[in-house]
């Protein structure tokens, strides 16, 4: 390619007064080895924040490969090719030395299907749609939903009970910026609340325990988030559902994913794994959330009983979870719906196209 692989143009960074990045201005070059050294509280940290979008610059650009990421999800960067490593790095503790390495393959896992280097992945249906919209011979499917209905919420300290969402206008709202999935499908509920999402005071590039905090403080009016974060809020009282995402109906959320050619080489191994999430289904709708939690509480060890309850209660209350794998018509016709409205795709994609209706 010609010009900079990586550039940030008068990039700057202001946190309430303090600015801890002011016009920065850098490019490098492709094959460039380079470190960022400087003092203690220079902005170093803030610097690859802003680049991996854990944060969203003041002002400024920040390019990579020529298009601007700044603004952009952290996983969206992440798979665009860009990633770091942290001071205080945290492992899953419940996996292998070698399982925590393999977690990183998940971020490319398009790319690991397409080249055959993996059989399957997990993940939402959206990956698919983008894929037929790059490439409408695109091999990539997907099959046996598991998440039927989004399970975002807006939380906030307004009153629940005269909240809508035209309030949003004249509200500060933290959206999630982990991955894109919530706001499309937010601002394609808000299109047709004939709301226009550009108009609405939202603080990107922030985490979901971030906005929480922010919540707390009184930085922000409503924040987006999923559990366990919304029973943390209204245990702590920083603020109570104001509107689930949910309540619109089907959306598929997730799935697994494969490609064509993968399909039919494991067959009989994919449709065990359909049957299995069958029964697997089944099982979880015969239990109650506190139920839930005491079967999957050793993979939560830093998550309270009572709290780990309440997240799993919700979601059933939500109806969550799918009742059957069947990928829903209608719940993958709303999810293409506010993927086109957001600008992710140029147009929805055809069921027939995207789902495997074979297995199981």
């Amino acid at each position: 390619m010609s010009g900079p692989l990586l550039e940030l143009k008068r990039v700057t960074r202001a946190f309430g007064g303090l600015r801890a990045v002011a016009d920065l201005d850098f490019a490098l070059e492709p094959g460039l080895l380079a470190g960022l050294i400087g003092p203690n509280g220079a902005g170093k940290t803030t610097v690859f924040n802003l680049i991996t979008g854990v944060y969203a610059p003041t002002s400024g650009e920040i390019r990579f490969e020529g298009k601007r990421i700044d603004g952009r999800a952290t996983s969206s960067i992440a798979r665009a090719g860009i990633a770091r490593t942290f001071q205080n790095p945290r492992i899953f503790a419940g996996l292998t030395c070698l399982d925590n390495v393999r977690i990183a393959c998940h971020t490319h896992a398009g790319a690991g299907l397409l080249d055959g280097s993996i059989d399957i992945s997990w993940g939402g249906p959206m990956r698919v749609m983008k894929a037929h919209d790059e490439d409408p011979n695109s091999p990539m499917v997907c099959f046996c939903e598991i998440v039927s209905r989004d399970p975002f919420f807006l939380v906030g300290r307004i009153d629940s009970a005269t909240f809508r969402l035209a309030d949003l206008l004249r509200l500060r709202l933290g959206s999630v910026s982990e991955v894109p999935t919530p706001w499309l499908c937010l601002q394609h509920d808000l299109r047709l609340h004939d709301i226009d999402p550009e108009k609405i005071n939202r603080v990107t590039g922030r985490t979901m325990g971030d906005n929480l905090d922010a919540l707390r403080r009184g930085e922000l009016d409503v924040a987006q988030m999923f559990e366990p974060y919304v029973s943390m809020a209204a245990k702590t009282g920083a603020g109570a559902v104001l509107y689930a995402a949910n309540s619109r109906g089907p959306t598929v959320y997730t799935t697994f994913l494969a490609t064509r050619d993968s399909v039919r080489r494991n067959r009989a191994a994919f449709d065990a794994m359909v049957r299995a999430t069958r029964r697997t289904l089944t099982w979880v709708w015969e239990h109650s959330g506190a139920e839930l939690a005491d079967a999957v509480a050793p993979y939560y060890p830093d998550v309270s009983r009572e709290l780990l309850a309440s997240s799993l209660q919700r979601y059933r209350d939500a109806s969550l979870w799918a009742h059957t794998p069947d990928v829903s018509r209608v719940g993958f016709t709303r999810l293409a719906d506010s993927l086109k409205s957001g600008g992710f795709v140029s147009r929805p994609r055809a069921y027939e196209d995207c789902v495997d209706q074979i297995l199981g």
